[in-house]
């Protein structure tokens, strides 16, 4: 690949599924770093190192509020990977409005299949959103909801770190159970996930509201106090750095 002879040293964060060819990171000068055990196992061939990723854009820095306002959220791509109609069904089952932060990118098959799903009376299709803006409707909602489908493997989303360091707990759905949102929430002090991959389609959306109802009761102040303390953008930047150093003088020992 194009990068191996790019550097003596080389970092990189697995973002997106895919399929080395051959052997590209040994774990000392050339290091991959993944988000959670599901991909340090799919990538264990490159000798990863399990670390956690933030990012934020331009304007989008995460803050909290005292009060939130009655909806429920949900972002990414309104593609079948992502499986945003589970989010609406469950916050249809609540009679909570959700606004969808989000655009189809990859599968419009997707979204044509749910238009009519997209346009139902509790759901509030804002599109894309980046800035101030999207971190305003972020941090006034009670609550976000995370959802991925059955075959798609999440390496790493952003959105989590972004979530939970505005003091917004996360209910959402698991195929695996050591996936992204399992390294994310941790802990039942920041949201509910549930197992979804012994049940039936059906049921998934009811198993999510239930997951939804128990976040609503959940203290937001250390949902803020903890995420905005996992997520802080500069302690994870060192830590890589000091794994990377670490590795670097075992290298030249």
């Amino acid at each position: 690949m194009p990068f191996e002879n790019c550097a003596n040293s080389l970092l990189s964060y697995q973002l997106h599924p895919y399929g080395y060819k051959k052997k590209s990171f040994n774990g000392k000068d050339k290091i991959l770093f993944c988000y959670s055990d599901e991909m340090v196992e799919t990538y264990k061939e490159q000798k990863p190192v399990k670390a956690l990723l933030f990012h934020n854009g331009v304007n989008e820095d995460p803050y909290f509020v005292e009060k939130p306002q009655e909806y429920l959220v949900w972002l990414g791509r309104l593609d079948k990977d992502k499986a945003p109609h589970y989010a609406i069904t469950a916050a249809g089952l609540l009679n909570i409005p959700i606004y969808i932060l989000g655009k189809t990118v990859y599968q419009p098959e997707y979204y044509e299949e749910y238009k009519a799903m997209f346009h139902l009376p509790h759901v509030n299709l804002l599109g894309f959103k980046t800035g101030q803006e999207k971190m305003d409707i972020i941090t006034n909602a009670r609550c976000a909801i995370y959802t991925v489908d059955k075959s798609f493997p999440e390496a790493g989303a952003g959105v989590l770190g972004e979530i939970l360091s505005c003091g917004i707990p996360i209910a959402g759905i698991t195929w695996t159970g050591n996936d992204a949102v399992c390294e994310a929430i941790d802990s039942n002090l920041l949201g509910k996930i549930i197992n979804v991959s012994s049940l039936q389609e059906s049921e998934v959306a009811q198993k999510l509201s239930e997951a939804i109802k128990y976040c609503l009761k959940l203290n937001r102040n250390i949902v803020y106090e903890m995420g905005s303390k996992k997520y802080n953008p500069y302690t994870l930047v060192r830590s890589l750095l000091l794994i990377a150093e670490k590795a670097s003088s075992k290298n030249i020992e």
